[in-house]
Order: structure tokens, then C-alpha cells, then sequence
């Protein structure tokens, strides 16, 4: 795969390399593809002579803003303890978002001089600046609300301490005569139930909706009642205390993944290796490009892998049988108490493990080399953030049908294979707790109309024509003779 000139973001958007040697290289091998036969040589020596990467003007560069920046972030725990000193704020969240939008703030000044350099500083640079702008108005906004909750605290502590006892006394009143109402209607209707002029179930509807009215109307009367108008502010402006913080948090988390998609990667490497050397270790190639998270899960299947699947096709855990020997074997030479078909269906259990563990191998390196070429391309790798709302979006519909799956193979597909197995065995009165493979003898006899199963096999399927015939083919001719008459 060759560097070329320019990098893809995710949305498609071709951007100029800022890698200066990727960029020569690009612009180099670009020449060799065109050039004739008589100008690739030339083109090679140049190739050959450009600089290697420790000595390049651009990587040189690099590294002096990589030290910097390693100084940087070195003082992170120090500026973090200043920056704590200084907010005044005691709520925990509030001062926690202060404290990343200060940090922000001095991330964002040092990457801005840079980004021309590498758009991993400039995307740095855009992330940073979006926290020192997002998380102080959020921070503002959360500690209005929680004055506002003081506020409201207050009034309730105040009106329960208040004389409320006019206010109650006309809510009883209020309440009591609002019973007597719904009373009266509800037997209202049933003197129009038993005069007739209205159904069983439209009195049904009618006293739920009467039910309903009143109970409302007592509601919303209590409501005006102070120390209850209190509550339900209080309840209000906790409820959004706890949404608020979770939702300008997304947002957040949702502008910076819109960045990243918009800002393209430069990497040095051409071939998708990483997965190939990963394959047999699910997750390890996962945790190599950075989806920490991610590969936990894959490790999780790794587990099963060596875990499970592959002691239990040795034979490991089996209940009498010998995993995928025993698939072979059939216990033939084995103890009295060894049954051919235990042996079978372990052999099969052995099988569908095995199948499973290589669903998780392939998903595993599918996973890792799909993510190398689309770094190799320019397309920044999914944060946690991304990867979790991509399986909810997209992946959703097969993480519930997961255990249905799981649960239809073991109890569908494992009988039938069983089943089909059986039948190129000799397992029949004779051979039940011992029998062998015997290919497609059955399937011969049956063909040749011998044994058990030969002789009342052709009768069957015999019968089985005539009886569709008769009951479907001739009941359509009689239909379609009556029709014609």
C-alpha cells in the first residue's frame, strides 16, 4: 500500500499529509507509478536517498514538540493541585469540570502553536478547546441549579414551619366535597345502567373516567398546598440536577467523537500485520491499537477458548465421553459402563464449542485488520465512547439474540446432528449401548428396499404419493370440474 499525498477522514474528506517525510514519500512513489521505464531508476535512488526517520528535518522537529508536550502533561498533578486550590465551588462535579476545563486551557494553548505540525496536535488542540469552553458553562449552569435547589429546600423547610392550618383545612373541604361529586355521578350512571340507556361497559369506562377526574382535580388542588408546591420543586430541581450533568456530559463526549471523525491520522505503517501475529489471541491485537476496553471483551472470549472449548474437544470436563476422540471412537475397546452415544453426543457438544471458538477467532481478527486499514487510510480507530454507542445503534438487534441463539443451538441443532448422526451408524435393538460407524449401509438397504427400515420405507413413501394425490391433486380436479359445470 503506498503513503500517496493525502489522508482520509471518516465522513470521506481527503486532507493534505502533514507528515512532511510520509509527504515526500507519497509525492515519490506518485512519480514512480506514472514515470517510463527510463525514469524509474532515478526515481528509486531518491527514494533510497531521502533521509531515514531518525534523521529527517520533520521527524527531528517532532520529537522536540513530543518532549515538550511529555513535559507538559508530566506537570499535570501539579497544575491539578493549583487549580483545586482555586475553586471555591464544594460541589464535587462542579469542581471537577472547572478543574478539566483549567487543564483543557493550558493543553489547548500549548497544541495551538502546533497544529500545522501533526493533526494529532491539532485534533488535541480542537478536543481541549471544546472542554475549556463546554465544561465552565455547564459548571455555571449546574451551580445556578443548585442554588435554585437551596432556594427551594429553604421554602419547603419554611412553609412547613408556617402556620398551614387554613390552607389544609380548605383542601380536607376541598377533598371531602370532591368525593361527594364523584359519588353522585358514579351512581348516576348506574341508575342509567339499570334504566338501560347505557351499557355495562360504557358505565365501566364512565366510573374510571370519573375516577380519574376526581382524582386529578385532588392533585392539583393539593398541589397549591405550600409545603407540597415545595416538594414537587425540590423533586423537580434534583431530577434535573441528575440528567443535566449526564447529558451535557454526552454532548461533550459527542463533539469530541465529531472531531475525531472529521480529523484524519498519519502512520508509518503500510501492512495490516498486527492482526495476523494477534490472531490466535483474541483481544491482544485489540489492546496493541489502543481499544483497551474493547479488548476485555475479546480477552473474556480468549478465556473460553482455552478455558473451555479446547480442554472439553481433548476430552477435559466430558461426562463419560472423550470430547472429539470420543466422536470417533464411539467408546469402542471402552469400559462396560461407556455408552456409544454418550460419546457421540459430547463429541457433538465438543464440535459446537470448537465452531464457536472459531466465530470468536474470526470476529477477533475481522475486528483488528478492518481497524489497521482504516488507520492506514487516515480514519482515526473508535474511542470507548464510539464503540459504545455504535453497538447500541447498530449492534443491539444481535446482542439480544445472542442467548436466544445460544439456548436453539444446544437444544434444536444438538438433537438433530445427533440424529443425523445415528444414521450411518449400526444402532438399531441389537446395538444400543455399543455400535459402530458403518457409512451408508442403512441408506444402501433402504435404497434396496432391505432390512427393518428398507421393506416399510417404499410402502410408506408409496402411500405417502398416493394419499397427496387423492387428497390434494384430485380434490382440486373435482373443484375445478364442479367449476366448469
Amino acid at each position: 500500500m503506498k503513503y500517496g499525498t493525502t489522508v482520509l477522514d471518516d465522513i470521506g474528506n481527503a486532507h493534505p499529509r502533514k507528515n512532511l517525510r510520509l509527504r515526500e514519500k507519497g509525492v515519490l512513489e506518485e512519480k514512480l507509478e506514472q514515470a517510463d521505464k527510463n525514469e524509474r531508476a532515478a526515481i528509486r535512488a531518491e527514494l533510497r536517498a531521502l533521509p531515514k526517520k531518525a534523521d529527517h528535518p520533520y521527524e527531528k522537529d517532532l520529537r522536540a514538540v513530543r518532549d515538550q508536550e511529555k513535559k507538559l502533561l508530566q506537570g499535570s498533578k501539579d497544575r491539578r493541585r493549583k487549580f483545586l486550590s482555586e475553586i471555591k465551588d464544594t460541589d464535587p462535579k462542579i469542581r471537577s469540570w472547572l478543574l478539566e476545563a483549567a487543564e483543557s486551557q493550558e493543553r489547548y494553548r500549548f497544541y495551538e502553536q502546533y497544529q500545522d505540525l501533526s493533526y494529532d496536535f491539532e485534533l488535541e488542540y480542537k478536543k481541549n478547546f471544546d472542554i475549556a469552553a463546554q465544561l465552565p458553562e455547564a459548571a455555571a449552569e449546574r451551580r445556578a441549579l443548585l442554588d435554585q435547589l437551596d432556594q427551594a429546600e429553604a421554602d419547603l423547610q419554611k412553609a412547613k414551619s408556617a402556620d398551614n392550618s387554613a390552607a389544609k383545612a380548605a383542601f380536607e373541604e376541598f377533598h371531602a366535597q370532591r368525593i361527594a361529586e364523584r359519588d353522585e355521578q358514579k351512581a348516576k350512571l348506574k341508575q342509567m345502567r339499570r334504566e338501560g340507556i347505557i351499557s355495562a361497559k360504557a358505565l365501566q369506562n364512565e366510573r374510571k373516567m370519573t375516577d380519574l377526574a376526581a382524582e386529578e382535580d385532588i392533585k392539583s388542588k393539593k398541589r397549591s398546598l405550600p409545603s407540597a408546591s415545595a416538594k414537587d420543586r425540590v423533586r423537580n430541581i434534583r431530577h434535573k440536577l441528575k440528567t443535566e450533568a449526564v447529558k451535557k456530559e454526552k454532548l461533550l463526549n459527542a463533539d469530541i467523537s465529531d472531531l475525531r471523525r472529521r480529523t484524519p491520522t498519519e502512520t508509518d505503517k503500510r501492512i495490516p500485520w498486527i492482526s495476523w501475529l494477534t490472531i490466535l489471541l483474541p483481544g491482544l491485537g485489540q489492546l496493541i491499537i489502543g481499544q483497551r476496553l474493547k479488548s476485555i471483551f475479546f480477552f473474556l472470549g480468549s478465556l473460553y477458548i482455552y478455558l473451555i472449548a479446547i480442554p472439553y474437544a481433548l476430552g477435559n470436563g466430558n461426562y463419560r465421553g472423550d470430547g472429539i476422540a470420543g466422536l470417533f471412537s464411539l467408546a469402542a475397546g471402552g469400559a462396560r459402563l461407556d455408552r456409544s452415544i454418550i460419546f457421540m453426543i459430547e463429541g457433538v457438544i465438543a464440535v459446537i464449542l470448537l465452531l464457536l471458538a472459531l466465530l470468536l477467532y474470526y470476529f477477533s481478527f475481522r475486528d483488528v485488520h478492518r481497524n489497521e486499514k482504516t488507520e492506514i487510510r487516515g480514519i482515526r480507530l473508535n474511542n470507548w465512547f464510539e464503540t459504545r454507542s455504535s453497538l447500541r445503534r447498530d449492534g443491539f438487534p444481535f446482542i439480544v439474540s445472542a442467548p436466544a441463539a445460544l439456548v436453539t443451538i444446544f437444544i434444536v441443532a444438538l438433537p438433530i446432528a445427533v440424529t443425523m448422526l445415528i444414521s450411518f451408524t449400526n444402532y438399531d435393538p441389537t446395538h444400543q449401548s455399543k455400535f459402530v460407524w458403518h457409512g451408508l449401509v442403512n441408506f444402501k438397504q433402504i435404497v434396496a428396499g432391505q432390512g427393518i427400515a428398507g421393506g416399510p420405507f417404499w410402502l410408506i413413501t408409496g402411500w405417502t404419493i398416493v394419499w397427496t394425490l387423492l387428497a390434494t391433486s384430485l380434490a382440486i380436479f373435482i373443484g375445478f370440474t364442479l367449476a366448469l359445470l
